[in-house]
């Protein structure tokens, strides 16, 4: 029983990082950008984020947004070309989403460099003209174990099963 305890613990330490999120938004001009992030981004295990685009002005939008890392953090963010998540006109009075992948690879050489930090990742914003400019810095960090989600998700599912077992044989018990 003490271990099932210390399991469950254990369990609710870890799902506490995969659980929060964060999201925000912010005014440019007259578009408007939304994120949608874990808080917590978990090593080894790519995460997603989302982002919205709603444009308010009278006209389409051009517009480009980046996510950018600062590099203290070793981080792989989107597709293989770019970081920007988009880049393109916004129709007028339309709302557009895309999400990003972000893979923070873990180095079991180097636990204190990875676990537990923040990613450095920023938002970045250009128009028409092209120039970008910072909209803000994310509070996105690693969880402080590698791999959370996988761990939330299939040590939840054994302790589930563990926990029917015991009701069963403790039911059995009441029973006679």
């Amino acid at each position: 029983m003490l271990v099932f305890l210390l399991l469950v613990g254990f369990w609710a330490f870890v799902t506490s990082y995969t659980i929060d999120s964060y999201s925000n938004e912010w005014q440019v001009g007259l578009v408007k950008v939304r994120i949608f992030a874990p808080k917590y981004l978990s090593p080894n295990e790519e995460e997603e984020i989302r982002f919205a685009v709603e444009n308010f002005a009278p006209d389409h939008a051009k517009v480009a947004f980046k996510l950018k890392s600062d590099g203290n953090l070793m981080s792989f963010l989107g597709s293989p070309e770019n970081n920007d998540f988009y880049a393109g006109k916004v129709e007028i009075q339309s709302q557009m989403s895309r999400s990003m992948k972000v893979f923070v690879p873990f180095d079991r050489h180097y636990p204190t460099q990875i676990l537990n930090k923040p990613t450095g990742l920023s938002l970045w914003a250009g128009s028409d003209s092209g120039d970008l400019h910072w909209i803000s810095n994310l509070p996105i960090s690693t969880a402080p174990i590698p791999k959370a989600k996988a761990i939330t998700i299939y040590l939840g599912a054994l302790l589930g099963a563990l926990a029917l077992w015991m009701c069963k044989e403790f039911w059995e018990v009441v029973k006679a």
